[in-house]
């Protein structure tokens, strides 16, 4: 009784393997996905060179959010790695002055190639992400444009990190939500009193991105 009592718990045993391994296959499988999802920019954006402009401009500066969409394609490699080219367009954040007014806006293009590490539990799968890539960006200051030709479109360099969940509705079909920075590594100038020298009229135009999609799995 012993003997069979240990053989039956041995075969529960296996049979629990077994149906956690197939749901590992399921939902960490390698493969393609796309996904779109709604997000939210969050401004981190150092406007304060503005106020050496005392005529243009009244400090201290805020900044507005921007809603926005990203798109994305990419590969499950295995369990643990995935790699995806992904698309974001922020409509438009607004840089203020004190007093109310807009004293400039931008509105970025952001284009990276991302790594993500996940865990590879069932159903419900936290990531970590990181990537890189390019930005293009309008960046528009009426006063300064008008006076100096400040203003239009811009390229630089992009640096995205954060993390995110997966949530698996069926086989294909995954839930998400992800936040993450984006550092913008260029910055607008304008021509400074000799040629060769430039002044930036911004420190930083950074932004924290949250966003809540669907992808698809194939």
């Amino acid at each position: 009784m012993i003997r069979l009592c240990s053989r039956a718990l041995v075969l529960a045993a296996c049979l629990l393997m077994a149906g956690a391994s197939t749901a590992e296959n399921r939902f960490s499988r390698p493969g393609y996905y796309i996904a779109v999802s709604g997000a939210y920019g969050i401004a981190d954006i150092d406007a304060s060179p503005l106020g050496d402009f005392q005529n243009l401009y009244t400090p201290p500066f805020s900044t507005s959010g921007s809603g926005g969409l990203n798109l994305r394609a990419g590969k499950r490699l295995n369990s643990w790695v995935a790699f995806e080219v992904q698309y974001e367009w922020m409509d438009r954040f607004s840089i203020n002055q004190a007093g109310g007014g807009e004293a400039a806006s931008y509105r970025p293009n952001v284009l990276t190639m991302n790594g993500k590490f996940v865990l590879p539990t069932p159903r419900i799968q936290p990531y970590l992400l990181a990537g890189i890539g390019l930005v293009n960006y309008d960046f528009q200051s009426v006063p300064l444009q008008n006076l100096l030709g400040l203003g239009g479109n811009f390229n630089g360099f992009a640096v995205r990190a954060g993390g995110g969940l997966d949530a698996y509705i069926t086989d294909h079909i995954v839930v998400f939500f992800e936040g993450t920075y984006l550092l913008n590594t260029d910055q607008p100038t304008i021509p400074g009193t000799a040629s060769t020298n430039r002044t930036k009229v911004v420190n930083q135009l950074n932004y924290a991105s949250m966003a809540v999609g669907l992808a698809y799995r194939f």
